[in-house]
């Protein structure tokens, strides 16, 4: 008879059993975070709200900062944009509160980190920028010269077109030559047939002198006829010369002006700043706009070698954001400008307790279905569903809210995605859905 009151037991425990799994995976299906603690009756009626898991995060991201593997930092620096005195240029808040340390502030491209390497690198590039300079000037030099052979060349192709000119003009004095000894010729036939008349009419002594002056003319005049060519030829090959060179010139003017040797210094300077930069890292941004980083983290300190880890991580807390992952089967239930709030056991102040927080508003709905990438400390929660981020801008008009935000940089939160009033209005009517429950952070 024990026998038969241990079976009637053990068949009303069972379905009692079953009873509350399907309960406990109800409850996990209508609450994403798995969380085990009830929101309250107040939040039992009207539209379903969504209750999921988020982290506060700076609304630019945290930033990397990242050195060359192998390198020795040297130093840290100031936080702080300075002039060549080593002055700052701009301070917002105390001074203290700068410096390359955790917790510390620093200015949009002041100096974070100084490698060991940088005084070397920073000798190279000015002994770099001092060869592009030599080599400038060496290129000016070098055209200079190039334009001045121009110059002459074409000064030399002139003259040896104006020697030509004036040879090739010499062919009238040669056939003056020739006219004036055919004419010697014919005074001496003249004389010749006079004398022959009447031999008192010319002298001998004449009819000589004649005869000298007509054979000076002839020997000029063949003279001249026979150099005349020659010296054409000369000159011709004078000017062709002259062309010739001023042709080089041109050339050589062209190859100065093409041969630049800053090209090759430029990419060594190029080289040499770079390496240089490498060996000094600034903060991002652009100096004196204003924008100011908090140093979350440092893994590197001075005296240490640098690896392919970042060095340091920073931020920009000055407006922070949440970023909600949302089971996909909720995503639908979530619209853009749609109230939130955040939650969190590590608030303080105005911020702590059950309904108190921090308020937002939807900003955008991803698109893209991933495996979750915060952890539910919920043994009951299920591991295997897949989430959609959500981000959240916080409300810049709740006093204190960012501060209280920027505190903790990347805290698990609670995120509850309230009804709107139109929405509230409308499922009034609506069965109510079961109450959410609170995820465990």
């Amino acid at each position: 008879m024990g026998n038969c009151k241990n079976a009637r037991s053990a068949a009303v425990a069972v379905p009692a059993l079953i009873a509350g799994l399907l309960f406990v995976l109800s409850g996990c299906r209508e609450d994403p975070s798995g969380g085990g603690g009830n929101t309250g009756s107040s939040r039992s009626t009207g539209p379903r709200s969504v209750v999921a898991l988020g982290r506060l995060a700076p609304a630019g991201d945290v930033l990397e900062i990242l050195g060359l593997p192998g390198a020795r930092v040297d130093k840290f620096g100031s936080g702080l944009v300075e002039d060549e005195q080593g002055q700052p240029k701009l301070i917002a808040r105390p001074r203290d509160e700068y410096g390359v340390f955790e917790g510390g502030i620093v200015q949009a491209g002041a100096l974070l980190v100084r490698m060991e390497t940088y005084k070397l690198l920073a000798t190279q590039f000015e002994a770099a920028e001092a060869k592009l300079k030599f080599a400038g000037l060496q290129h000016e030099q070098q055209i200079r010269m190039a334009d001045a052979q121009v110059l002459q060349a074409q000064a030399a192709v002139a003259q040896a077109q104006a020697k030509l000119t004036e040879i090739m003009a010499q062919q009238a004095k040669v056939d003056a030559l020739g006219e004036a000894a055919a004419v010697a010729e014919k005074d001496i036939k003249l004389l010749t047939a006079l004398k022959r008349r009447d031999d008192a009419l010319v002298t001998d002594q004449q009819l000589a002198r004649q005869a000298g002056q007509a054979a000076i003319a002839r020997a000029e005049h063949a003279a001249a006829a026979e150099a005349l060519p020659a010296a054409i030829a000369a000159a011709r090959q004078a000017v062709a010369t002259a062309q010739a060179n001023l042709d080089m010139a041109r050339v050589n003017q062209q190859s100065a002006a093409a041969l630049d040797p800053t090209i090759a210094a430029e990419l060594e300077v190029d080289a040499a700043r770079q390496a240089r930069d490498q060996a000094e890292i600034l903060a991002p941004g652009a100096p004196l706009s204003g924008t100011e980083f908090t140093v979350l983290d440092i893994a590197v300190q001075p005296g240490e070698f640098v690896t392919q880890m970042p060095i340091m991580q920073i931020a920009d807390l000055s407006e922070m954001v949440c970023i909600a992952e949302v089971y996909e089967a909720d995503a639908k239930e979530i619209k853009l400008d749609q109230p939130v709030l955040i939650t969190s056991s590590a608030f303080s102040g105005d911020f702590a307790g059950d309904d108190k927080g921090l308020r937002g508003t939807v900003q955008r709905i991803g698109n893209m279905v991933a495996n979750p990438g915060l952890t539910n400390r919920n043994p009951l929660a299920p591991s295997d569903r897949s989430v959609i981020e959500v981000r959240i801008n916080i409300d810049p008009d709740q006093p204190g809210a960012n501060d209280q935000a920027s505190r903790l940089v990347g805290m698990q939160v609670t995120v509850e995605f309230l009804a709107k009033a139109s929405d509230a209005k409308s499922g009034d009517d609506a069965t109510s859905s079961t109450p959410q429950a609170s995820p465990t952070e």
